[in-house]
């Protein structure tokens, strides 16, 4: 084997550093990172680092976009009490609705 292939394989904290994160948050994703194991030592190809993270950009921007889709309606929600809570209209605690109209009781 070459110096040339001994060189194409990295270490975690060669891939750490490469990916600019601890060497324990490497660890924790190693499951879904490919890799080899040679007895207890981790090794990877740069090659095979580049690929994955970019399967990770575009499996995060699916996911934006789903959650953005997925918490609309609470989003709606908020908006909706905050008009109203600027307005002074919706409901209070009791239930009951806030707008009554003054000067409609007894005269007196």
């Amino acid at each position: 084997m070459s110096d040339e292939g001994i060189r194409e394989y990295l270490t975690i904290q060669q891939v750490a550093d490469y990916l600019s994160i601890k060497t324990s948050s490497l660890y924790s994703k190693i499951a879904e990172i490919p890799h080899y194991r040679i007895g207890r030592l981790l090794r990877f190809r740069k090659g095979e680092i580049d690929a994955w993270i970019a399967t990770k950009k575009e499996s995060a921007s699916q996911t934006k976009t789903r959650s953005c889709k997925r918490n609309a309606p609470v989003v709606d929600k908020i908006v909706r009490r905050a008009i109203d809570a600027a307005k002074g209209t919706g409901y209070n605690s009791s239930g009951k609705s806030d707008h009554s109209i003054k000067g409609l009781g007894k005269e007196r």
